[in-house]
């Protein structure tokens, strides 16, 4: 199990997180996602250190699903 540690520095548009496991800070640019395309980022993936706005991957958004459904 890891532990997390985040920071959403809102003046920047910065979100930052890093594993207990591992030294590396990983952030991604806020200004620079497209939010109106669902994408993923595995945060457990090799190598994944520094500005990863990048390594996002396009998947197919979930469904939500809807209470006493």
């Amino acid at each position: 199990m890891a532990i997390w540690r985040t920071l959403a520095d809102l003046s920047h548009g910065v979100y930052a997180f890093e594993s207990s496991y591992s030294p590396d800070v990983v952030w991604t640019r806020l200004d620079h996602v497209d939010f109106d395309r669902a994408a993923r980022l595995e945060p457990t993936a090799d190598k994944l250190v520094g500005d990863v706005t990048g390594c996002y991957e396009l998947r197919e958004p979930f469904a939500f699903v809807l209470a006493g459904s």
